[in-house]
């Protein structure tokens, strides 16, 4: 009985020494942060975790690059190391916590735990790790982060570069320009104007553009270009060239006819300045709006601009020969348009021989009404006298594609021209054509028609027959 009774007076004794010396029971708040229970997990601070994650980085010899090591958490202690980039030695402790463990000072820790390394070189290249933890932690993805770092040769860059600001020249004025780069390897060095390549005949070599006189198609962005294998470098220029107005018509000539809507279209170059454009019949100033003329424009003054008189509707005292005048505060500059109501030349578009010792010329041309003929003239070039022939054609078309046969030809060259009419009149002749008879009897030639009606419109015949 004594004893049981010295057991639990021992056992008091104990307890209350446990109490009294701060050995915590569960309801304890053993670090202080007001809530009781401390051994329930959330109750624990959180420990250090590692935020960055893993990057490749290329840099240029002499750069400075930063590899940052972000980590959450209180009092994280954190270890570097460097493997070279074919990782044949064991990696190379840089940093232990804030000790530095090489003696390379191009290579610093900030107080974020981020590495830098400063006038990086060749050898800088390899795999750096930021490792969270004593030096035989495990790794994984919450404890550390790794970056592979290559350092590659200086990408080039342009040494000089003339002119180096933009340019305001007056038309005809001279104008060079040069680029010169530098880089470890070899260098492509060229000039490129509103991103295009420029024509051979513009640049004395790759590196140089020599202008004795601007034109305003001169003018633009130009971009210097210095690249090899390590990169490149681009600067750009521009080139303003003030000139009076450079006017050109779409079509030279138009045909047209009586109660018919005729456009007679101008078109203006690029410019600086504004351009104020008028036009004239027969030297006569042109009122748009006024009577049956009307004007559009379309584009601005920095791009194609066209203008384009309407006459609705035609009369036969609207033909004759019109100008379009451009002028800004450099000068002036007219395009003559011709608008007639008989066809328009024919245009040669093709000549090839046939059998028979035969050979085929095709032409095209335009009426507003219907074509009536077409008379060919021909004769051996060594001839004075040309040789006549009218054919019908009959065709309602506006455009009109029509061939002519010439059979049995001696073994000479020949000459050939021809026009056409509608009710209005005749058209002028077209250009002499120059072909080939083959060897035969040697007699004078017979000539056949063949007419073929075009559904293609005339913009496109053209294009065809520059082409061909």
């Amino acid at each position: 009985m004594k004893n049981s009774v010295y057991l639990v007076f021992c056992l008091g004794i104990f307890s209350a020494s446990y109490r009294a010396y701060g050995m915590p029971s569960p309801d304890d708040d053993y670090n202080n942060d007001d809530i009781i229970n401390d051994d329930l997990v959330d109750d624990y601070d959180d420990e250090p975790k590692m935020v960055s994650r893993n990057e490749n980085y290329t840099v240029a010899v002499g750069a400075t690059v930063s590899l940052p090591c972000k980590i959450e958490g209180e009092d994280p202690v954190v270890q570097w190391t460097y493997s070279d980039s074919k990782r044949e030695k064991k990696p190379v402790r840089l940093f232990f916590g804030t000790h530095r463990q090489e003696a390379d000072h191009r290579i610093y820790l900030s107080a974020d735990f981020t590495l830098t390394i400063s006038n990086a070189n060749l050898k800088d290249s390899g795999q750096y790790k930021c490792i969270l933890g004593f030096k035989n932690v495990t790794e994984n993805e919450l404890n550390s982060v790794m970056y592979y770092v290559r350092v590659g040769a200086p990408t080039p860059k342009i040494a000089a570069m003339r002119p180096a600001n933009s340019q305001t020249l007056m038309i005809g004025q001279p104008m060079t320009f040069m680029c010169e780069g530098q880089g470890k390897h070899k260098l492509d060095v060229y000039w490129l104007r509103e991103l295009k390549y420029l024509n051979r005949n513009e640049t004395i070599n790759s590196r140089e553009i020599k202008y004795d006189k601007v034109k305003p198609e001169h003018a633009g962005r130009y971009t210097c270009v210095v690249k090899n294998r390590d990169g490149k470098d681009m600067k750009t220029v521009d080139l303003i060239v003030l000139a009076p107005p450079v006017m050109s018509a779409e079509r030279r000539v138009v045909t047209t006819s009586e109660n018919f809507e005729s456009e007679l279209k101008c078109i203006s170059a690029p410019n600086n300045e504004k351009i104020e454009v008028t036009w004239y019949r027969d030297g006569q100033q042109i009122i748009p709006n006024d009577k049956n003329y009307f004007v559009n424009v379309n584009g601005d003054d920095k791009s194609v601009k066209q203008y384009t008189l309407r006459i609705i509707p035609t009369k036969k005292n609207d033909l004759g020969t019109y100008e379009c005048t451009g002028v800004n505060k450099y000068g002036r500059n007219s395009s003559v348009i011709m608008l007639i109501d008989e066809p328009l030349p024919p245009v040669l578009l093709s000549g090839n021989p046939s059998g028979d010792n035969g050979y085929v010329l095709t032409y095209m041309s335009e009426s507003q009404i219907k074509f009536l003929n077409y008379e060919m003239a021909y004769k051996r070039q060594q001839d004075d006298d040309w040789i006549y022939e009218k054919n019908a054609l009959g065709s309602n078309e506006n455009v009109l594609e029509f061939s002519h046969t010439f059979k049995d030809l001696s073994p000479h060259t020949y000459e050939a021209k021809v026009r056409v009419n509608n009710l209005n009149g005749w058209s002028l002749w077209s250009e002499v054509t120059h072909f080939s008879g083959q060897l035969n009897t040697g007699h004078n030639p017979a000539s056949s028609i063949n007419i073929r009606k075009s559904y293609f419109p005339v913009v496109i015949l053209l294009i065809f027959f520059f082409l061909n």
